[in-house]
């Protein structure tokens, strides 16, 4: 494995900077040290215009998988969130290294997600949190430099009782600028059932916040893990959610006007796995779309379709399933696109394709290949970064051989 030097570069997030899940039980009883691991490509400048849509995930109801850290591209500044066990705390650094503590919010829960973009020139994030028992609400924050200006809270959701509550939310722009907020609607008088609902702001995200009415889409189930968004064109946006309907994944897009079920529609539309057909028959970590639409599932799991085997991933094109290659030999928790449609695999898994592996691997299109010497604990997130370069998030001390200091 190529051991050369500047192949790779660890940084570290301080030890309490993310709440994490076990490979296998996925729990967020241990508490996972969140390292950054830069890896440099063969091919250079590798933009990620095709986002994770589901880079981490959790089955547990106590941690949620949405993205907590970004890049701001004017200043070069790196920003990362947490729950620290009472609120949530952000820090920032010049570099990926060195971390100084920026301030806290008082959101007493890990179930919040944030997004970043540059607006008419000025640096945003966006911030929404399960709050006040039922609500989610949003918080926008003006970034400078390393200090963020944070408005007062907006109320997204409001619920009213356990009957009428919102739960694990996610945060996305499309591709104007305007926010979108999706989140769980907990059912509590039909059986504990969760109905994703969105709602998204009338004008960009650097307007004063105006929120259109909300929608729900398809039917409550009785257990669901994590929603992901991802913007496709203009105001069209793809919502994912894993776990619906037991071990499956349902996706939605809305067409600038109107939610409905992604691909064909209906009961079995595209990417509408629905238990009564065949779809995957375990769980599910992690999702992803590329640039031409086909899209990836990842998890612990060793069928999909129509009894075709695949090894913990597989690939859904539209109209039917296919492997890639042999599939790797243990879980994998997280996945993302390249410009160039790459696929990245995290995973507590040692081979791909057959080849060996430590953790991390890249499918072509063709073929599995390494990526250096890996990382010697777990995967549990990858994303990259506006420059092409990919960041690693897991239970791990060393990356390409280097030592990760927690």
């Amino acid at each position: 494995m190529d051991q050369s030097p500047g192949a790779t570069k660890a940084h570290a997030i301080p030890a309490t900077a993310e709440k994490g899940v076990s490979p296998h039980a996925r729990s967020v009883s241990n508490v996972l040290v969140i390292l950054l691991l830069i890896l440099s490509f063969l091919t250079p400048n590798v933009h990620a215009q095709t986002s994770v849509v589901g880079a981490s995930t959790s089955t547990s109801s106590t941690t949620e998988g949405a993205r907590k850290s970004f890049i701001d591209n004017a200043t070069n500044t790196h920003w990362v969130f947490w729950y620290n066990g009472t609120e949530v705390e952000y820090a920032s650094s010049p570099d990926g290294s060195t971390w100084t503590s920026r301030g806290t919010l008082a959101y007493n829960t890990p179930n919040f997600s944030v997004a970043y973009r540059i607006l008419s020139g000025t640096s945003y994030i966006f911030l929404v949190s399960e709050a006040n028992t039922y609500d989610v609400v949003m918080r926008r924050g003006t970034i400078s430099g390393a200090s963020i200006t944070f408005e007062s809270d907006v109320t997204v959701f409001d619920g009213t009782s356990a009957n009428d509550a919102y739960i694990r939310p996610h945060v996305a722009l499309d591709l104007n600028g305007k926010v979108w907020t999706a989140a769980f609607k907990v059912r509590a008088s039909v059986g504990d059932r969760y109905h994703l609902t969105a709602r998204r702001t009338v004008a960009g995200g650097n307007q004063a916040i105006s929120l259109a009415a909300a929608t729900s889409m398809g039917k409550p189930s009785i257990s669901v893990s994590t929603i992901a968004m991802v913007p496709t064109t203009g105001e069209k946006m793809l919502a994912a959610v894993s776990g619906e309907s037991g071990t499956n994944v349902v996706a939605y897009e809305f067409d600038g006007a109107a939610w409905s079920l992604a691909g064909a529609g209906g009961e079995y539309g595209a990417m509408n796995f629905a238990s009564a057909t065949p779809g995957v028959n375990a769980p599910v970590y992690a999702v992803a779309v590329d640039g031409v639409g086909n899209l990836y599932v990842a998890g612990f799991f060793s069928i999909v379709g129509d009894g075709i085997p695949a090894q913990n991933i597989a690939k859904w094109n539209g109209t039917a399933w296919s492997t890639l290659g042999s599939g790797l030999d243990f879980p994998v928790n997280a996945l993302a696109v390249d410009s160039s449609g790459n696929l990245y695999a995290g995973g507590s898994f040692t081979t791909a394709g057959g080849v060996a592996t430590s953790r991390i691997a890249k499918w072509d299109g063709t073929s599995w290949s390494a990526l250096g010497a890996g990382l010697n604990g777990t995967v549990n997130a990858l994303k990259f970064d506006s420059s092409g370069n990919l960041y690693v998030g897991g239970d791990f001390t060393t990356a390409g051989g280097i030592s990760a200091n927690r």
